[in-house]
């Protein structure tokens, strides 16, 4: 009965056995909790605080308004001697 329900998986899924007989193990180790990806509440290294977004969003509304959004990031690496990372195309 179980390999047959492995099988009827594989092809609903579109997993190899191999991936159902892991998902199967997390399964029951962890619970429906396990597949939840592990890095969802760590915040990335490289991620801007949102006081800086909230102060450049007010002055460009207020105080440059008439600026470019990348004039502003000069602006801003210029007063505060911040380097502000920002891809304009990719």
């Amino acid at each position: 009965m179980e390999l047959k329900l492995k099988k009827r998986a594989v092809a609903l899924l579109n997993l190899t056995e191999r991936q159902i007989n892991r998902l199967i193990k997390v399964a029951e180790t962890e619970g429906p909790s396990g597949f939840i990806h592990k890095k969802i509440l760590v915040s990335p290294s490289n991620k801007i605080p949102d006081s800086i977004k909230n102060q450049i969003i007010y002055w460009y509304k207020d105080t440059y308004y008439d600026f470019f959004l990348f004039h502003i990031f000069v602006k801003y690496f210029i007063m505060r001697k911040i380097l502000i990372l920002v891809v304009l195309c990719r």
